[in-house]
């Protein structure tokens, strides 16, 4: 049996396959990038008197985001750095239980606060989902120079203007608010972010690379490339 004979359909599917991966398609075109959640809690999940937003309670914003299919939940709001400082000896796991107690409107900023057993959560009944893609960003202060624009990401902040301008620039920011950005508004019953999940974030399925909101997903230069937070891939 000669080569041509041995390949067969197979086989040459293979053999392409093979090629445009050679050709230099990353091998993440191949599978779904990384969907991450970059969201402040004051004014977006919280309102200004330290209450959850009655849109998101009795596990609908929870609902909303497992649909979402997000893999990390990372917290840019300055609670984190609260947290810390009032607890600066606890182990991560602490301050991750603290962030949490936040966006139920505790305040976790005490020293004397820590982890208990408690009714259930207003905004997360399955609190345990929430801690385990719950990842805390390294200095709120910079908090979009850890926006990896590399992977799927969504970011939901109430100063989204303020931040993201000045790390990424207008030009960026204005093609995606609306899109991958939510200016979220501090005064709303938190409808607005429930929209901004249904209607934008799940109607661009994880499973495709190439994102049907703006194209190839951005790439920062080599070596301008935003590292992710807390080890994230």
């Amino acid at each position: 049996m000669n080569g041509d004979a041995a390949t067969t359909p197979a086989s040459r599917m293979t053999s392409t396959a093979t090629m445009i991966y050679t050709v230099g398609h990353p091998r993440a075109s191949m599978r779904p990038a990384p969907r991450l959640l970059y969201f402040d809690i004051d004014g977006v999940l919280l309102d200004y008197d330290n209450r959850p937003k009655r849109a998101l309670v009795a596990g609908v914003l929870e609902g909303h985001l497992k649909a979402c299919e997000f893999d990390r939940l990372v917290c840019v709001s300055g609670w984190v750095t609260l947290v810390r400082a009032a607890h600066p000896h606890a182990p991560s796991p602490v301050h991750l239980a603290g962030v949490l107690a936040r966006t139920a409107g505790d305040r976790p900023d005490n020293p004397a606060w820590s982890p208990s057993a408690s009714d259930q959560h207003p905004l997360f009944p399955d609190a345990a989902w929430f801690l385990t893609r719950l990842r805390l960003i390294a200095d709120p202060g910079k908090r979009c120079e850890a926006i990896d624009l590399t992977t799927d990401w969504w970011y939901a902040d109430d100063f989204a203007a303020d931040h993201f301008v000045k790390v990424h620039g207008r030009e960026l920011f204005e093609r995606q608010l609306g899109k991958r950005i939510l200016q979220a508004d501090p005064l709303s019953d938190g409808a607005n972010l429930l929209t901004w999940l249904r209607d934008v974030v799940m109607a661009n399925p994880r499973s495709r690379r190439v994102s049907t909101i703006d194209g190839p997903l951005q790439s920062a230069p080599r070596n301008e490339r935003r590292k992710g937070c807390c080890g994230l891939p």
